[in-house]
């Protein structure tokens, strides 16, 4: 039998690393720039590692900050959505129906900690600053599927 692997990544930023899907998140019709500055953000980056088809995944993320936005992507275009199914101030809990071999799916959260001294829009150095610091509003993120769980503190 093969089991499912999925490789999770958490990324203090995200618009800015992950471009593409920052723009597929968000749609043609917003300015992706002014939307990264509003917010300094945290991205989880799931990846199907695996042989085969990962079916049934739970991704749940839990904060020490409230989240204001939260973008998804999928590495197709027209495949599977990431779902929203709950979302609480400094929670919130995805499904994915399915993610092909080598595919993935990115989660954008936005965050105006007040831990965090800058102000919005962030700056360049502002966004430095919380590279550094992030973890001070992370928790966790647990993903699992039949056969397969992974958290990451």
């Amino acid at each position: 039998m093969i089991s499912p692997h999925l490789d999770i990544h958490v990324i203090a930023g995200g618009p800015t690393e992950l471009e593409n899907f920052f723009k597929a998140a968000i749609g043609e019709d917003e300015n992706a720039g002014e939307i990264r500055d509003r917010y300094v953000w945290i991205t989880v980056l799931a990846k199907n590692k695996g042989l085969s088809e990962v079916k049934d995944i739970t991704t749940a993320i839990n904060l020490n900050s409230k989240i204001h936005k939260i973008y998804t992507a999928h590495s197709r275009k027209y495949w599977e959505k990431v779902r929203l199914e709950e979302k609480e101030e400094n929670a919130a809990k995805f499904t994915v129906d399915s993610l092909s071999k080598d595919d993935s799916f990115v989660i954008f959260l936005g965050l105006q900690p007040e831990l965090f001294e800058g102000k919005s829009p962030f700056n360049q150095r502002e966004r430095q600053l919380w590279k550094r610091d992030y973890r001070v509003s992370f928790q966790k993120v647990e993903i699992t599927t039949n056969g397969f769980q992974k958290v990451v503190y």
